[in-house]
């Protein structure tokens, strides 16, 4: 037979994954923000791994039913005029949306060299500025980032026509800048450790191929990747975000 102990401590836990799980995880991004302010218990809990995913989920399962568009432009601040300010607004039924909403505004950014990760990764989203080699890491929901430190410039090409790839004969249309940077970065979640990193796989100036890895931690700095890093064969890197699964970054490079 339970004790009166036992029965309470679990009676609290169900009550609090029944917050969690059905009534918090539907509250905007504010919200939540809020809530982790209430106690100890609700701050660990809601900045967990697992509830990161169980809202991340949720907003997915919302966005399904009623999709939002991302967009960027240069700040409003006409000084700033290497900020970049992103916005989102609903689109219901196909309606053109009645008002765009703000979400954060990065320093130090381009808006004409903008490149945004095409999927979230637990919730979050790297947004980096090519040419300049500068990556931030966010949380577009409740408007939280970090910049990354500095990187190592990789080696840039410039494009006068379209560029053919492989035996199909596809074609790649010319970037939107350049000259445009050989390099392929990407935001992903290390299981192993429990970890965000970001992984960057780039040509260098010199020629080789090069791969570098950063902790999104406190005092996080890039390093070379501990793996193999693939031959240097692949003579062009897509300037393409990789693309996250089930623990992994896959990118695209031919030989």
């Amino acid at each position: 037979m339970c004790s009166k102990k036992m029965l309470g401590q679990t009676t609290q836990r169900l009550h609090d994954n029944l917050i969690f799980d059905e009534i918090v995880t539907r509250l905007p991004p504010s919200d939540v923000a809020r809530c982790r302010a209430v106690c100890r218990a609700w701050h660990t809990a809601l900045t967990s791994d697992d509830f990161a995913r169980a809202y991340g989920a949720a907003k997915s399962a919302a966005a399904a039913r009623q999709p939002e568009l991302l967009f960027f432009a240069p700040a409003a601040d006409a000084s700033a005029s290497t900020s970049t300010t992103l916005y989102t607004c609903a689109l219901r039924n196909g309606e053109a949306p009645r008002a765009a909403r703000e979400l954060l505004t990065l320093g130090n950014l381009s808006a004409a060299h903008v490149i945004v990760s095409p999927r979230p990764c637990h919730g979050l989203r790297l947004v980096s500025d090519g040419p300049a080699s500068q990556h931030y890491v966010c949380n577009l929901s409740t408007g939280e980032h970090v910049a990354l430190p500095p990187c190592e410039r990789a080696a840039a090409v410039e494009f006068r026509d379209s560029m053919r790839i492989g035996v199909a004969g596809r074609f790649l249309r010319p970037p939107p800048w350049v000259p445009f940077e050989i390099a392929s970065t990407g935001l992903g979640f290390d299981p192993a450790t429990g970890e965000h990193k970001v992984v960057r796989f780039f040509k260098r100036r010199i020629g080789e191929t090069g791969c570098e890895v950063c902790t999104c931690a406190p005092g996080g700095a890039w390093r070379p990747c501990a793996g193999r890093v693939p031959p240097p064969s692949a003579s062009f890197i897509a300037g393409l975000p990789p693309v996250y699964l089930r623990g992994s970054l896959y990118t695209f490079c031919w030989s």
